[in-house]
């Protein structure tokens, strides 16, 4: 497999987006490596798991990305990239509101809408993890 943990796809064809390499980021050595492959679809489209599965693997094949791969299972994220349109802040704040008084950190920036750098993203999550780990009550195992 090429080498990276996030890999991207710039090309205009195959359909899937980033490919993010999970053994990689957590140190596994298993011989083999696992990832996700992240491909949008139009929220009014079909999903095709088998089509969108084969659109990948030959698209990976074909750039020499990876080989043998092998499915181990899918999950679909309806509405992971939501698009708010012009007049529909004030319910979105709200939203956000509500959902932080139930104690939820909203992290990241699609959680916060603000579109920062991957390092700046990282760091302002790193901030949000050490006040709810400074927040919370020590916790024994048995």
């Amino acid at each position: 497999m090429v080498q990276g943990d996030f890999i991207y796809n710039f090309t205009f064809s195959g359909l899937w987006k980033r490919m993010t390499v999970f053994s990689r980021l957590y140190d596994e050595a298993e011989g083999w490596d696992r990832f996700s492959v992240e491909v949008a679809v139009p929220e009014t489209a079909p999903v095709d798991r088998d089509a969108l599965r084969k659109d990948f693997e030959d698209h990976v094949r074909k750039h020499a990305i990876c080989q043998n791969l092998e499915l181990v299972g899918t999950y679909v994220t309806h509405r992971a990239y939501p698009v708010f349109r012009r007049g529909q802040a004030p319910g979105v704040a709200q939203d956000r509101a509500l959902i932080e008084s139930l104690g939820i950190c909203i992290a990241g920036r699609q959680g916060k809408f603000a579109y920062l750098s991957s390092a700046e993203a990282t760091l302002q999550a790193r901030h949000v993890a050490e006040r709810v780990l400074r927040d919370q009550p020590a916790r024994r195992t048995v």
